[in-house]
Formats: structure tokens, C-alpha cells, sequence
């Protein structure tokens, strides 16, 4: 578990914390002193982010990652979750104790300490520096003892930060061991922070959050600004006490009870599915479905290879677990693939197959394979589209446009299209939706009566992230592409997409065959199209074995 900083950079305040949460749990807490001292300190909150980021990579190279924060620190927390998740890594658990959305909060400040008490609301530097101070020692002192805290108050009757110091060295509050300059150095750090802060506008996310919330809170709005930004699964807490006794045992305790249990609950991904297992002295081949497509997806097509070669699919995050948010790119999707690729095939030459969106992903895999020094002897793209231009932008495509589009894909399997429209889901709650499209697939005989809806809503959420994802590569492939195109698709784009590969290719084998997007991967569209796609791959060189089925 890493815990992020608050204001002042002092990772300090989590020592309770720490001491509260399970004894087996390693428990990490990062820092900022000091980083008004760096010769280039970070000028941002994503730069300040990705520092963090350099240092837990240097104690955990690898997710899955468990992050949370106290007030600013819950907002560096979410911005390094989404970076790392960006970055193909998983983030199973992230916790924001009292933190708020500047962003989306009506009073446009970060929390508590940066609002109604803090130096976003002061008029000079020497008045902002005592409200640090003061806010400082409120993370530091008994916050029961009731005189403690009216003296605290009175402080900010003083007009100069070093009166204050004064007055705290005078009464003994500072903590054991803290000196004027250490209090300083807070100040420092907090100027940075709190500023960075106030610069930061958080991006939306399906990650799912836990909100701790106090009950002294600075606006209506219950979730601090986070609702609609976070994932839909995300949960809030209410906790009690203020945005600094929260930090504080009994609240405390009720925070560490939730990290506990939340810890305990989160299940692990991994993307591989065997659909054939083959013989153990020949290469696998590795298959990526589309869209929101699961392994069963390419199980007719696989299996029309030899039996003796073994094919294992990656499914997509997220595509059987809520708990798990799917990637937002494909760069990201490609890392978390390699690790498990490697996991059953430590080195090369790799063989790639890659069905529509899930051909960009094969496609990326293999450019970090060669980046790496890897060798990648066959790499097979069927009906995947030719990659975004560069500086290309998407539409963002929304739940029911993603909707619309699942339902198109469901056509191309049937002789006669579903009875749905747009109209039928628009006015729907997101459950109604599920629902409405299961009966309608049930009633088509497209899936069986007691599917469940956590399938279809698993399917929608990667699909959604999918079509919302762009995809440059950022080299050539050095290399031969099998570039596989359905008869049934468009002329006109089929020669476009082959034309375009041919710009991210040193050699591009273009094959025309039968059926359309979907109905090319099965029986007995795929019966012919392997035999004669086998003949041209190196596995047809290397290994005895006899053709496809």
C-alpha cells in the first residue's frame, strides 16, 4: 500500500494509519519535502504524479498497485492511478480520505485544508503561510483537546509566519524532534502543492474509487466533486468527524477497517484463456479478440489451426470483473499482455493474431516485442482497421452509442436484424438497457436464456472504453503482416485500410476471404481461409506437423 503526501508533504500523518491497517500489509508513504529545494521542480500536478510514480516502480516495478491519500493527497493518488493505468498497470484499490475535485467542486479549491481555512482564501503571502502553519499543526496536535485548538485558532490573529513559530516553540507544540526549519520546510512544500492543486483538472475515469468523507464538509455536494469523474462502482464512506480528526482515531479506525476489507476482497486479473493446448515442443500462438469480444469469439477460428499448435487468447480488464477498469489505451493493453505472454513463452520468435480492435493490440504487442530485442515470426490481422492519423481525435462515443454498436455487431451474425433502435435505450436507466438488449439477444438466439447481465454489462464497458481509444503506432514493423480482410466489407475501405497498413509495414500480405466481420471467423468460412493462410506462415517452415483442419 502507498500513501500519498497531503499539503505539506509530510508523509507523517499516515503513521496511525499505517499502524491500524493489517501487520502482513507492506504500507509505503511518499514525500514532497524539500521540492521547492529541486533545480526543476515539477510544474504540475500530472509532473508531481509521475515523480511518485518513479518511486514506488523502484519498490513494486510491477501492479497491482494499491494507492490512497488524505485531502491533496487523494487527488495525487487518483492522477497517479490513471497514468499507471494508462501505462497498462493495474490499480486494485484506490482510497481518497476527505479529498475533493477542485475541478468539479462548486468552490473550484481542492479540500478543506486548501478552502474555508486555507491559503486559497488569503489575501497576502505571510497571511497564506500562517494558515499553512496552523493547518500543519492541526494534523500534528490531540484534536480532542478543545484549549489546544482555540489557541491554534488565535494564531491567526499574528501577523508574521515566524511570530507563529515563535508562539508554537514557546507553548511546545511542535512534535518531538520537529524544529522551526522543519516546520518551514512544510511551508515550502505546501506553497508548491497547494498550487499545483489549483492547476488540476481530474479525467474521467471507470476506475472505481473509496470516498472517506467527514461530516464537516465545504458544500452540498456529498461526493466532493468525484461523482461522474470516478467509476460508476465507485463507493462513499461517511466517516464522521472533521476534514483533520478523520485523520484521527475513532475515525481512523473505521478507515483502516474499510482498507482492510476492501484489500482482502479484490480479485486478481489475468487476461489468458486456453482454448487449445497442442504440444509443448511447438511456439503458441497468441490471439487478441475484438471489441469487447470474449475468447469463445475466436474458438472456431482457433481451432481450425492444427491441433497440435497450442492458441491461448487474451481477454480484455474488465471484461469479466467489475472490480477491474479496462484499459484506455493500446499501448497499455499491449504491456499487460507481454507480461503474461511471457509468462508462457519467455522469449521469441512470438506468433500474434489480432481479430478487429484487438489487431491494434497485436500489432503494439509486436512493436514492443521488437523494441525489446524479441524476434515476431508471424503477426495476423483480421478486418483491423488502419490506425488513427496522427493528432487524430475521436467523438467520444457515449453508453448508447456503444449500444447501437454492439447491436450492429450482433447483426452481422443473423439473417434477419434485431428490432432495436437508438430511441428504445435512450430514455432507459443503464440496468434497463442491459436488460432490454438481453431479451432481445435471448429472443434471437444469440445467447441463452439464463445468461446473466454482468456478461452484457462487462462486454459494453470494454466496448465503450475500445471505441474511445485512439492508436498511432510510433514506428514501422519491421516485418511481415498478414493482413486479413472479410469479402463482405467495403471495397472501397478494404483497399484504403490495405493501403494505410502499408505505410506502418515493411511487407503487408493482403487476403480477401469469405463471410463478413464476424461470420469470417467461424465454420466453414474459416475452414478454407486458414488451410491457405497456413501455407504462407513460418510455423508452416518450422514445424512437421500437418495443415489445418
Amino acid at each position: 500500500m502507498f500513501l500519498i503526501h497531503e499539503t505539506s508533504g509530510d508523509p507523517l500523518v499516515y503513521s496511525p494509519l499505517a499502524a491500524l491497517l493489517p501487520p502482513e500489509l507492506p504500507v509505503y508513504a511518499l514525500q514532497a519535502l524539500g521540492i521547492h529545494m529541486l533545480e526543476h521542480p515539477p510544474i504540475s500536478l500530472e509532473a508531481l504524479a509521475a515523480c511518485h510514480i518513479q518511486a514506488i516502480r523502484r519498490v513494486q516495478p510491477q501492479g497491482p498497485y494499491r494507492l490512497a491519500g488524505w485531502s491533496i493527497g487523494g487527488l495525487i493518488a487518483y492522477e497517479m492511478a490513471h497514468q499507471l493505468i494508462n501505462d497498462g498497470e493495474t490499480v486494485e484499490y484506490l482510497g481518497m480520505i476527505d479529498s475533493y475535485n477542485n475541478a468539479n467542486n462548486n468552490n473550484s479549491n481542492i479540500n478543506k485544508n486548501e478552502q474555508q481555512n486555507s491559503p486559497a482564501h488569503a489575501v497576502d503571502t505571510e497571511t497564506k503561510r500562517i494558515e499553512l502553519i496552523i493547518d500543519s499543526l492541526r494534523t500534528q496536535v490531540d484534536v480532542n483537546d478543545e484549549q489546544i485548538l482555540e489557541e491554534l485558532e488565535k494564531l491567526q490573529q499574528l501577523s508574521k509566519a515566524e511570530q507563529v513559530l515563535d508562539r508554537c516553540i514557546e507553548q511546545q507544540w511542535l512534535p518531538a524532534g520537529i524544529t522551526r526549519d522543519d516546520i518551514l520546510l512544510r511551508l515550502y512544500a505546501s506553497e508548491i502543492t497547494v498550487q499545483l492543486g489549483q492547476g488540476y483538472i481530474a479525467p474521467k475515469s471507470s476506475l472505481p474509487i473509496h470516498l472517506y468523507t467527514a461530516d464537516e464538509t465545504i458544500s452540498e455536494d456529498i461526493w466532493h466533486g468525484w461523482f461522474g469523474v470516478a467509476g460508476l462502482n465507485s463507493a462513499r464512506h461517511t466517516i464522521g468527524g472533521t476534514h483533520f480528526s478523520i485523520m484521527h482515531p475513532p475515525f481512523l479506525n473505521q478507515i483502516a477497517d474499510s482498507i482492510s476489507e476492501h484489500l482482502q476482497a479484490v480479485p486478481v486479473y489475468d487476461p489468458r484463456v486456453t482454448i487449445q493446448r497442442g504440444s509443448q515442443s511447438v511456439p503458441p500462438l497468441f490471439c487478441i479478440p475484438g471489441a469487447g469480444a470474449s475468447s469463445s469469439s475466436l474458438l472456431e477460428l482457433a481451432l481450425s489451426f492444427p491441433p497440435q499448435l497450442p492458441v491461448y487468447a487474451l481477454q480484455a480488464r474488465g471484461l469479466t470483473d467489475e472490480h477491474n477498469c479496462p484499459h484506455t489505451s493500446v499501448e497499455g493493453a499491449a504491456r499487460t499482455y507481454i507480461r503474461y505472454i511471457r509468462q508462457i513463452q519467455p522469449y521469441g520468435p512470438y506468433h500474434l493474431l489480432g481479430h478487429s480492435f484487438g489487431g491494434w493490440i497485436a500489432f503494439e504487442i509486436a512493436l514492443q516485442l521488437q523494441a525489446a530485442g524479441e524476434r515476431v515470426s508471424d503477426l495476423i490481422l483480421i478486418d483491423t482497421d488502419e490506425p488513427n492519423p496522427p493528432g487524430n481525435t475521436l467523438k467520444p462515443v457515449n453508453r448508447v452509442g456503444t449500444i447501437m454498436e454492439l447491436i450492429d455487431i450482433y447483426n452481422m451474425m443473423l439473417s434477419q436484424p434485431l428490432p432495436l433502435t437508438k430511441q428504445d435505450f435512450d430514455d432507459l436507466e443503464p440496468n434497463e438497457q442491459i436488460k432490454y438488449l438481453l431479451h432481445a439477444l435471448v429472443n434471437a438466439g444469440l445467447l441463452p436464456a439464463k445468461t446473466p447481465t454482468s456478461l452484457l454489462q462487462g462486454v459494453i464497458r470494454v466496448m465503450q472504453a475500445n471505441l474511445n481509444t485512439c492508436y498511432t503506432p510510433r514506428t514501422c514493423y519491421e516485418g511481415l503482416v498478414h493482413l486479413i480482410s472479410a469479402e463482405e466489407g467495403d471495397a472501397e475501405e478494404t483497399k484504403t485500410r490495405e493501403t494505410m497498413w502499408r505505410t506502418y509495414v515493411t511487407q503487408l500480405n493482403p487476403m480477401l476471404v469469405p463471410g463478413n466481420h464476424m461470420t469470417m471467423l467461424s465454420m466453414p468460412q474459416t475452414k478454407h481461409w486458414v488451410a491457405q493462410l497456413w501455407q504462407k506462415l513460418e510455423y508452416m517452415q518450422k514445424n512437421k506437423f500437418r495443415q489445418a483442419k
